[in-house]
C-alpha cells in the first residue's frame, strides 16, 4: 500500500509534488483519513505480481461477441 501526492505536501521531512508516491510508513495512521478527505492523498494498491492472479495473455484481450438478436416474426395485430 501507498499513496499518491494530490497537492503538495511533506512528511518525515520530506517533500513530495503532485503525482508523486508517498511511502505508506511516513503517513501516521491517525492521519492518513483525514489527509485523504483534504485531498492530499490518494491510496494506491500494488497489483498482485503472483503468477496465477494474472489471466494468460490474450484470453481476456478481445471484445465480447454481439449478441444476434431473435428473428422471429413479430405477431400481427388482428383487426377485431
Amino acid at each position: 500500500m501507498a499513496f499518491i501526492a494530490l497537492k503538495p505536501c511533506s512528511f518525515g521531512g520530506q517533500s513530495f509534488r503532485i503525482g508523486e508516491q508517498v511511502p505508506h510508513e511516513l503517513v501516521l495512521p491517525e492521519m492518513k483519513r483525514r489527509l485523504i478527505s483534504m485531498g492530499f492523498l490518494v491510496e494506491v494498491f500494488p497489483p498482485a505480481l503472483e503468477p496465477e492472479n494474472t489471466p494468460p495473455a490474450g484470453e481476456d484481450d478481445a471484445p465480447p461477441e454481439p449478441k444476434e438478436k431473435s428473428k422471429r416474426p413479430r405477431a400481427k395485430a388482428e383487426d377485431a
